[in-house]
């Protein structure tokens, strides 16, 4: 004890030593962090590869997925972000920042955050978004490969008025509505990222596929793949999905010979009151020149 009755700092026995510094404290107690762990324990603050596929609802996703998909070996998660609540106003659209903490939060039908944690600490995924506009910043910081499948528009809302008129649906209204404004202002918006007409999108990993030349061309499916770097000999061509209940006009009634559905003339089987809400979608200048667009210029590529 000094003269002012403080016992000093000892380190072993009566041995006096200094206190230790702030820094010295500082130090101690980092090293007795431990360390987070790598992996699916720590799944919910990582990036994870990954593919997202954009298109509107009824142009051809699912055939195009079916054969993308397995050639990738990735973990596949069909319309993540189910639109016909959003359509209805029952629910909003979520954030799309980080895949994982997307999925976290809102695990895809017949999956668990716990079982998805264990698939993609080894499997690449790949998402699907339906009806959504295209955005750079959806998932930017897993740097996707974003994969946007377009269709011509008079065979993408021939098949979506066909399916309303069949089964109730709000991403299918059987009139002139917001929701169909609202869908046809997001096909004018994925034509626009088609042809990259926005610098965002000039340095974006992605392909473009335009599905009515997908069916018809396989050197036209080739060069799509190569983009990808993947080979595919044996197409499995003739298989219609059964996502969304198939065809809009034949169901799953084809299933093994989808080569013969006419994808690309699917106007001229509407009824009357099918064609006359076609044509009253299709009375847009802007949608009228994007459309002539796509039958003569190629859409822009960066992988």
């Amino acid at each position: 004890m000094d003269d002012r009755g403080v016992l000093p700092y000892a380190s072993c026995g009566n041995t006096p030593s200094r206190a230790p510094t702030f820094k010295q404290r500082a130090r101690s107690r980092q090293r007795k962090i431990r360390p987070r762990l790598p992996g699916p324990w720590n799944m919910q603050k990582t990036t994870i590869k990954l593919y997202v596929q954009y298109g509107m609802k009824r142009s051809g996703n699912h055939a195009v997925s079916s054969i993308l998909q397995p050639a990738l070996s990735t973990l596949y998660l069909n319309n993540i972000v189910p639109m016909g609540p959003i359509y209805a106003g029952d629910a909003n659209m979520p954030s799309l920042d980080r895949a994982t903490d997307f999925l976290r939060s809102q695990p895809p039908a017949k999956y668990s955050w716990s079982g998805l944690k264990a698939s993609l600490s080894t499997k690449t995924a790949y998402l699907s978004l339906e009806d959504i506009p295209m955005s750079a910043s959806h998932f930017s910081r897993d740097r996707p490969t974003r994969i946007l499948v377009m269709r011509s528009f008079e065979n993408m809302m021939s098949s979506r008025i066909r399916k309303g008129f069949r089964e109730f649906h709000p991403a299918y209204p059987t009139e002139w509505n917001d929701t169909m404004k609202q869908i046809v202002e997001t096909w004018k918006q994925h034509a626009r990222v088609y042809f990259c007409t926005r610098d965002e999108w000039q340095q974006e990993m992605r392909v473009a596929i335009l599905f009515d030349e997908w069916v018809k061309s396989a050197s036209y499916r080739q060069r799509i793949y190569q983009k990808l770097a993947i080979a595919i000999k044996d197409e499995e061509l003739g298989k219609v999905s059964s996502f969304g209940g198939g065809s809009s006009f034949d169901g799953v009634d084809l299933d093994g010979r989808a080569q013969n559905m006419k994808v690309l003339s699917r106007s001229e089987q509407l009824n009357d009151a099918e064609s006359n809400l076609l044509s009253t979608t299709m009375n847009d200048a802007e949608l009228k020149d994007l459309t002539d667009q796509m039958q003569t210029t190629e859409p822009c590529q960066y992988i």
